[in-house]
């Protein structure tokens, strides 16, 4: 795939690889060759990524909503691509490959093995916090089965304000003028719930 020129590192001690946080790769030995290719951290790996090949560059970061979809992944079924002759030089990169199905022979993979990015979105500018928890507490009241109210208080992060719901492994969450909600354990996808100003009247229209 074509890429623009390699950059030059901008790692910084004041972005480590922590947990969620979204990093650059790049070629062993060479701390100025990032192109297109970035992880997730699964873990806290500053002690490593921090220290190796001049650092490892952290531009991003997971919010705990979209942690959860990680860990999904995560958890799939892992190829080592380094025995697929078929990928030549590309598999070195590719050592530990999540899919959906674990192909019988690396050599015969498809894209119905693996998982892939369906579409973009960008989102529109955040909400009141207001409006977000009078929305999560009638949730809460209106679906106790999935949303029970003993939960930890409401949080933010990269745009989202959310709750989190132990019993249930359930997320709550909204972003722009949407409300959303994942269940790890039922999906990985993210389901759009509908707009917050919709549920904003039905809350307002009971007392929320």
């Amino acid at each position: 795939m074509p890429t623009f020129a390699p950059i030059a590192n901008e790692f910084s001690p004041l972005r480590s690889n922590l947990r969620g946080t979204v990093a650059m790769a790049k070629q062993p030995g060479d701390p100025d060759s990032a192109t297109s290719q970035w992880f997730v951290n699964l873990a806290d790996n500053a002690t490593n990524l921090d220290a190796q090949n001049g650092g490892f560059t952290v531009f991003g970061a997971v919010t705990a909503p979209g942690m959860a979809v990680v860990d999904v992944l995560a958890a799939l079924p892992k190829v080592d691509a380094k025995a697929c002759t078929n990928l030549g030089e590309a598999a070195v990169a590719l050592a530990q490959v999540p899919m959906l199905v674990r192909p019988a022979d690396c050599n015969a993979v498809s894209g119905s093995h693996l998982v892939l990015m369906q579409s973009v979105r960008e989102l529109p500018p955040r909400h009141t916090l207001a409006h977000s928890e009078r929305v999560f507490d009638y949730l809460e009241a209106a679906f106790p089965k999935w949303a029970a109210p003993a939960s930890p208080p409401t949080q933010q992060g990269s745009g989202f304000v959310y709750r989190y719901y132990a019993q249930t492994q359930t997320y709550l969450a909204v972003m722009g003028n949407e409300v959303l909600a994942l269940a790890p354990a039922l999906s990985p996808l993210v389901l759009s719930l509908g707009a917050l100003a919709d549920w904003m009247a039905l809350a307002q229209g009971v007392g929320y």
